[in-house]
């Protein structure tokens, strides 16, 4: 089991849904994939935990393993509020100029921002390699470039009527 699971958790560091920077979406495919591979590795690290104190043999360590499905977990909040920001995108990419209202944006921008910040900290930094996920960066600079904007339509619009 043990070099099964130290090769699982490179594999993970290396190739899972942590590792792959700003590709969000390859890392939201990923998730299910190394998910599935983690509960399948947690159900035997219990069964052996339980056969190690039946029959009174030193605990093995976990601590690696502990590690990465404490990773996992805030992967799944992370990914979660992108799966949302990335529909909620969507909904506002078929909305018409016509009926474009700035302020609908800015709020729903701001809104993720601040479902980001409720996350728990150590959800802000995952991710091996210096490649961490960068969903807080995009969000922020996608409402920084935003709001600006936006300030000098209502200004042209305010000209022009």
């Amino acid at each position: 089991m043990n070099s099964l699971l130290e090769a699982f958790i490179k594999d993970f560091e290396e190739n899972g849904p942590g590792s792959v920077g700003p590709d969000l979406d390859k890392g939201s495919k990923l998730m299910d994939q190394y998910g599935a591979k983690l509960n399948k590795y947690e159900e035997r690290r219990v069964e052996l935990s339980n056969a190690e104190k039946l029959f009174d043999m030193p605990m093995a360590d976990y601590n690696d393993f502990s590690r990465i499905k404490s990773d996992y977990e805030g992967m799944i909040l992370v990914y979660k509020l992108y799966k949302s920001y990335k529909t909620g995108r969507e909904v506002w990419s078929k909305t018409l100029w016509a009926d474009l209202d700035p302020q609908i944006l800015t709020d729903g921008i701001e809104s993720y921002m601040k479902e980001f910040r409720k996350l728990p900290k150590q959800s802000h930094n995952l991710g091996s390699n210096n490649k961490k996920l960068t969903l807080a960066s995009s969000l922020q600079l996608i409402f920084d470039s935003l709001t600006p904007y936006f300030a000098k339509l209502y200004f042209g619009l305010f000209l022009i009527n």
